[in-house]
């Protein structure tokens, strides 16, 4: 995933490595737009070259940076933008970025922004964390609706979870100190499948 600026991800132990128990709290390290500009459009020949689409994932904290990015994209000739409304794990001034996923306004926004800038041959995924709420599951349906959205990824990694180690220290460093990080593997599996049945009852 990529956002507008360089990001050195989340310093520490940030993935745990398990495979029932896994924890990460990344942070989304990447090289942002100027990484993008140097290297985007060889991305993009080496996967159309082996006859696959590409697309690119694509965050931010404003609405204006999902534009940014998808006008980007674009331009370095990508079929599609993932619109990433899930990530839980980034911290700046101590204050953990919104899950945009969990409100439809803000979520609203986001996708307004980029179908104002996605060119006609290009297509629009959706991405969100889990979202235990089975009614705000209809709502997002609805709201996404709205717009030309080719897919949605049902699910992220699950916001929050914490394990400690022995000494009492939470495994995942995070800037806040929580240990909040995001949960995956095995122990996510029927909490997945069941997301991806409501949204599919939700959409159709």
């Amino acid at each position: 995933g990529y956002m507008p600026k360089e990001r050195p991800g989340n310093p520490g132990n940030t993935f745990n490595q398990k495979v029932d128990k896994g924890l990460n709290s990344r942070g989304l390290p990447g090289g942002g737009i100027p990484y993008l500009e140097k290297h985007g459009k060889k991305m993009v020949e080496i996967a159309h070259k082996a006859g696959k689409k590409i697309i690119l994932n694509i965050n931010g904290f404003l609405p204006v940076d999902y534009a940014a990015l998808t006008i980007l994209a674009a331009s370095l000739g990508f079929d599609g933008v993932e619109v990433n409304l899930a990530c839980p794990n980034i911290v700046e001034n101590n204050r953990r970025k919104p899950i945009f996923s969990f409100n439809v306004e803000l979520s609203r926004r986001v996708l307004s922004a980029v179908a104002q800038v996605l060119p006609a041959n290009m297509f629009m995924n959706v991405k969100g964390s889990v979202i235990t709420d089975p009614e705000l599951i209809v709502k997002m349906a609805q709201m996404i609706r709205k717009f030309r959205v080719y897919g949605v990824v049902a699910t992220n990694t699950f916001p929050n979870c914490l394990l400690w180690n022995e000494d009492g220290t939470p495994q995942i460093d995070t800037p806040d100190k929580t240990g909040w990080a995001g949960g995956s593997g095995y122990q996510l599996k029927a909490s997945t499948i069941g997301q991806v049945s409501q949204w599919y009852h939700a959409l159709t």
